[in-house]
Formats: C-alpha cells, structure tokens, sequence
C-alpha cells in the first residue's frame, strides 16, 4: 500500500513539475488568476525567468529580491518574513496592489483586493468625522497610484509637482475635479477604477448588487475567495 501511494505521490509531483516547465514559460504570469492557477504551486526552479519576471512586474508586492514569494494563497493574512527580515504579506486578497508609494501623506499599501472592493457608495456615506475630505483623500489615494502604475515617471516628480499633474488627470479622465464631485461622484469614480485595475492586474472579477437606503448599486468586485465579497448580493 505504501508502495502504491508512492508511485501515485510521484507521478502527481512529475505533472506538476511538467505543466511548470510548459506553462510557466510565458509573460501571461501578469496575470495572477493565470499565474495562481498555473504557477503557483510550483518551484521556482521549474518556473522561467520570463514568467517570474513578468508576474513581478504587475504584482511587485508580492514578490522579493525579483522572485515571487511562495504559498499565495486567498486565506487571512499570513505574515511571514522574507529574505531581508521584513514582515510579507502572502494572501493576495490583502495584498497591496501597487509599488509602495506615499503621495502627499497618504501610504498606498492600504489599497489592496479587500480594500478595494468595500469603497462603494455605502463607505463614502458614512458621515463621521470630515466626511468629504476623507472621501476626497480616499480616492485620491487610489487615483494617484493608479496614474502612477500607468507613468512610473510620476513617483519621481517633485512631490508638489505630482500633486499637480494628479489633478490634471483626474480632470481629464473624469470632466471634473474630486473637489467638486458628490458621493455617487466617487462611486462611480472608482467603480470605474476598479475595473481597470482589476482587469490589468489579471484579477477575476464578480458583478454584484450593493444595496444602500433603498436603492441598489451594480458593481464590480474581485473574485478571489476574499472576506469583503461576502458583503454584497450575486446579480443571479
């Protein structure tokens, strides 16, 4: 018995090991349902340079020293150290989903899958404390990392310099300033940003219903197995 589950054990590992020499050989490892799907639960050294690079490239944060990190996985939060010491987050739903960048303040390590999906018109109602400026600096903050994934050139800018071109895009992409844009502004705001990150990054997606004062409100979140998507209803 012993015997034949080695032999299983072994012809499993040899599959595994030859879907990663065969499909983890290709820049497609951008994206991370291709990648998670494919790559993930392979060894890095079954795994090609171009794919690493490639997965590195549009998900810098979960990655270290140019590889990316093992045992992704869409379960709570596993801190684990890395190679230089440093705490890393290895579940992607609560994985930052830009290269750490801080504009005017505002730290985007906090815009990841979970976080994403909860700004909705339901968190920009919420009237405690200076609602409008949070509001303000919460898609900013979204918007700014957003830009500067599009123009890397952006986080090398004088910081006043970056704020100014900031608002010189969001005008441009959106008609008008967050200044003056209303709550349902900002939903849809980044309803719309959504999308685009959620596509570029590879991230499937799931149509959902958000319900709010008796209204209701189709959007798009991640679907990865994450927390947050237990917050709203299936369209079907």
């Amino acid at each position: 018995m012993r015997i034949i589950f080695c032999l299983g054990f072994l012809i499993f590992t040899s599959q595994v090991q030859a879907i990663c020499l065969t499909d983890c050989r290709t820049d497609r490892c951008a994206n991370l349902d291709y990648y998670m799907k494919k790559c993930n639960v392979c060894n890095p050294r079954f795994v090609n340079t171009k794919c690493k690079q490639s997965f590195c490239k549009g998900h810098p944060e979960l990655c270290v020293n140019g590889q990316p990190l093992r045992n992704l996985s869409t379960a709570v939060p596993d801190v684990r150290p890395d190679a230089n010491n440093q705490d890393r987050q290895h579940a992607i739903c609560y994985a930052p989903l830009f290269k750490e960048w801080t504009f005017e303040g505002n730290d985007n390590r906090t815009i990841t899958p979970e976080n994403l999906n909860t700004l909705t018109i339901a968190f920009f109602e919420q009237t405690g404390g200076n609602a409008q400026a949070r509001n303000i600096g919460s898609v900013r903050n979204v918007l700014a990392s957003y830009f500067a994934d599009l123009y890397p050139e952006l986080r090398d800018m004088d910081p006043a310099k970056a704020s100014d071109q900031v608002n010189i895009m969001i005008r441009m992409k959106f008609g008008k300033s967050l200044e003056q844009s209303n709550n349902l502004d900002f939903h849809n705001i980044i309803e719309r940003i959504r999308q685009e990150i959620f596509k570029k990054k590879g991230i499937p997606v799931d149509r959902v219903i958000e319900s709010f004062k008796g209204n209701t409100y189709p959007i798009t979140i991640a679907k990865m197995g994450c927390e947050s998507e237990r917050l709203f209803q299936p369209t079907h």
